[in-house]
């Protein structure tokens, strides 16, 4: 969990909570709510968190370099990577302009529009 991962490399490395806590720009009491699992840490403070210990974010929310995982492990997450990616692929190609003329207008997506399939650009304007 993020809070014992916190702690633990903090302790490992000497550090106070006050010291990381300055180290990233925060108070005391923040590291503390941290540690205790009481609130997490925002995108941002994640990065700064990281960096001060000397790991990756995505190693502060538990997961294990790649060099511990198996061949297995990667070979099953990069076939739901690629089933991810032909999916979202066919769902894009189903959702093109029938009308033969591209439409890059819009690039973008609002976050709601991942669950609700195609929407014309004019939906979040």
């Amino acid at each position: 969990m993020l809070k014992d991962t916190i702690k633990k490399l903090r302790t490992e490395q000497g550090l106070s909570q006050d010291e990381l806590a300055e180290r990233i720009h925060v108070v005391r009491q923040t590291v503390s709510k941290w540690e205790r699992g009481t609130s997490v840490p925002d995108a941002d403070s994640l990065v700064a968190l990281a960096r001060a210990l000397g790991v990756s974010a995505a190693e502060l929310l538990g997961e294990s370099a790649m060099a511990e995982k198996k061949p297995d492990d990667l070979a099953w997450e990069t076939s739901l990577l690629d089933e991810r990616i032909t999916s979202e692929s066919q769902r894009l190609v189903s959702c093109a302009p029938s009308n033969g003329r591209s439409s890059a207008r819009r690039l973008w997506r609002w976050p709601s529009d991942f669950s609700s399939g195609c929407q014309t650009s004019s939906s979040h304007m």
